[in-house]
């Protein structure tokens, strides 16, 4: 009997006729289809098992050659900025004159009285920008061969719109410049005089800086800046404005930023994490390197850590980082994050409350590690006064590796003792080296909080430029230093940044 292709409806409507005819052939083609099915969900799970986990194989790694994609590596669905394309320039029409201010300002202005006062009250109440200093500036002598035998030509004039600071607060600040450009009848060259500014744009320093940190410092996206801008000070600038103010101050910063991770690889440890950053259309990473008194931080791709070793290639310290196994292969002594083993005993330990052997285990390490914080808090991060617990430490790892557990939760930890059990206290063998990794989360949180004002609309460019900025602006933090006086002082200088 010819039957048809094999389907899940296809099997329901062979198992009705064979309760009825009682067909010895429909009952083996449900029996083959059934036999099918369980093999094909065999094959799905063994595929599944197979999988490596995302800590022991990130996605994008070099070493993976699957078509696997976590999921912790798609990049979350952020809402679509911008205006659509359309097919139809009817439609494209349409829309066009959908938008808010066409309505108000075309529409709206027609049909109501109402709105066409206040259109007409909004073009009265803009500000017209008065100029604070006026300078006419005038040339007597050539300025390349001192002559007196110089003649007037056409006038120039330029005006700079700034702000200018002050002790108690700040304010706009207009200079209008005159001059008249030169010509000198003996070395026949044409100057401007000396003192005309050498400063090309329109807008001061000062009124770029500040936007800069209204962005970085304040967390305000531009669109935000510019309404503040407008309304406080009465300088009205498009976006695209304020975004060519961002590529000038960071172009300013760049060796600053390159002078920043020098200093991070001279020091005697260095903190390092991770985060995830949403990129139009992909997902890409945020890598902190962080100390005492400095933050850098990097864009990559993907999360494979190979680059890393190339980057610190000219550490000689301690890395202190989380367990994630891209950091494993870096040829330093390293310093695991008790913190996260500290979060993941007290979780394990709410998710197993009866478990007594995982609790025993977690017991003891709970009072080892009682007994080196009494003692850090007591003396601080000193290799005299620390050292002494080192025994206590080594026979504690000893002791997890090599009981005999049965709890399934314990035999984890006793796997994970064992590949990480020499890096849990390797900062009892130096001075000053952290036993957390804090450093590196309080700063991935600050680019967490920078993240809010542009999450989807980044580009990679953009997280790349904006990351040089956001470093300087964490190590003044971390320097206890005031962000804003910084930017305004021009200065670009580690030394002028960290005190040194």
């Amino acid at each position: 009997m010819e039957r048809r292709e094999r389907s899940g409806i296809q099997s329901i409507i062979w198992r009705e006729e064979w309760n009825d005819t009682g067909d010895a052939s429909l009952k083996r083609s449900l029996i083959e289809y059934n036999r099918d099915d369980c093999l094909a969900l065999r094959t799905i799970c063994d595929f599944i098992r197979s999988l490596e986990t995302t800590e022991t194989q990130p996605s994008g790694s070099a070493n993976d050659q699957s078509s696997v994609v976590h999921t912790n590596a798609l990049a979350r669905a952020a809402r679509r900025w911008g205006r659509p394309t359309f097919v139809l320039g009817d439609l494209e029409r349409a829309s066009q004159c959908a938008y808010f201010d066409y309505q108000r300002e075309r529409v709206f202005l027609r049909t109501s009285r109402r709105i066409a006062r206040i259109e007409r009250a909004k073009k009265k109440g803009e500000r017209k920008l008065r100029v604070n200093k006026r300078l006419n500036i005038v040339c007597k002598r050539c300025r390349y061969c001192n002559s007196r035998k110089i003649r007037a030509m056409r006038g120039v004039f330029r005006r700079i719109i700034d702000l200018r600071f002050s002790s108690s607060g700040v304010k706009r600040w207009i200079v209008e410049y005159k001059a008249v450009r030169y010509r000198c009848d003996r070395c026949g060259k044409t100057f401007l005089p000396m003192e005309w500014p050498k400063y090309r744009k329109r807008y001061g320093e000062h009124l770029a800086r500040w936007c800069v940190y209204q962005n970085f410092a304040c967390r305000q996206n531009m669109s935000t800046v510019a309404s503040v801008l407008h309304e406080t000070f009465g300088i009205t600038l498009h976006k695209d404005r304020m975004y060519g103010f961002k590529r000038q101050v960071i172009t300013a910063y760049s060796k600053l930023y390159d002078e920043i991770l020098r200093h991070i690889l001279a020091s005697p440890f260095i903190h390092l994490d991770e985060t995830d950053v949403a990129i139009r259309k992909t997902k890409g990473y945020v890598w902190v390197c962080a100390t005492l008194d400095a933050v850098y931080y990097i864009y990559k791709e993907s999360r494979s850590g190979d680059f890393l070793k190339d980057v610190l290639r000219e550490f000689h310290g301690v890395l202190i980082s989380d367990f994630y196994s891209a950091y494993d292969s870096i040829g330093c002594p390293q310093q695991k994050c008790l913190l996260h083993l500290l979060r993941d005993f007290n979780e394990d330990l709410k998710n197993n409350p009866f478990d007594e052997e995982f609790k025993g285990m977690a017991s003891e390490f709970g009072v080892v590690l009682r007994s080196i914080i009494d003692t850090i808090d007591h003396y601080g991060l000193r290799k005299r006064h620390l050292h002494k617990h080192k025994t206590i430490a080594e026979k504690f790892v000893q002791h997890v590796e090599g009981m005999n557990w049965s709890s399934e939760v314990a035999l984890r930890y006793q796997k994970r003792f064992a590949k990480y059990g020499d890096r849990l206290f390797t900062f009892l063998d130096f001075d000053g080296v952290p036993w957390n990794n804090n450093g590196a989360e309080h700063a991935a949180k600050s680019f967490a909080k920078f993240r809010r004002t542009g999450e989807g609309l980044f580009t990679e460019r953009s997280v790349s430029e904006a990351l040089v900025m956001l470093s300087i602006v964490e190590t003044c933090r971390y320097n206890q230093r005031k962000v804003l006086r910084f930017l305004l002082s021009g200065k670009t200088g580690l030394a002028d940044l960290i005190g040194q």
